[in-house]
């Protein structure tokens, strides 16, 4: 979820928190500070995540608990193949060029599921074939086409995707990042 949101600008696992922080924090909730042994424990963090925001850039420190989202195989099935997606052989400039093009079909064939958009494009475009289809998931890990991720993979239709509504500012984020 992290990476899917678009003002995240950097992520860090397992972050050892400052220990005055984590010190002023328990005293002011008033509980103990987790030692071991007799020493104060320096505490981590799941993710420390950077965040671009209008009024400047902010620090979230995030703990994660079990997801029963993530029980549901469809769910990860799709996290896999948006994740398996973000790293592509094509720029982003191609991607981002290409996204007219994908826009158009998919306008004018709402029901027709994603693999068959991909061939249809290939086919028009005289495309290898699975270059289209790969450009579709590239668009939808970069959320430049976005979709409700509990619906299954193999269940997506056209009419479900969605193209983000600022795609100047999207491109832009991913420009700063490169």
């Amino acid at each position: 979820m992290l990476e899917w949101n678009p003002a995240v600008t950097d992520i860090r696992e397992q972050f050892p928190l400052r220990l005055e922080d984590t010190l002023i924090l328990a005293e002011e909730a008033n509980i103990r500070h987790p030692e071991v042994g007799g020493y104060t424990k320096i505490m981590s963090s799941d993710f420390v995540v950077d965040l671009f925001a209008p009024s400047g850039p902010e620090r979230l420190a995030i703990q994660v608990k079990d997801s029963s989202d993530l029980k549901d195989p469809r769910t990860v099935e799709n996290l896999d193949i948006l994740y398996s997606a973000r790293v592509q052989s094509e720029s982003l400039e191609i991607l981002f060029n290409s996204l007219p093009v994908y826009v158009d079909s998919l306008e004018a064939n709402p029901n027709t599921k994603l693999p068959d958009i991909g061939m249809l494009i290939d086919r028009s475009y005289s495309l290898e074939a699975g270059t289209s289809l790969a450009r579709l998931r590239a668009l939808m890990a970069l959320r430049a086409l976005t979709f409700d991720i509990s619906t299954p993979w193999s269940r997506l239709v056209a009419r479900d995707l969605q193209v983000v509504e600022d795609i100047t500012l999207l491109r832009a984020s991913y420009a700063a990042n490169q």
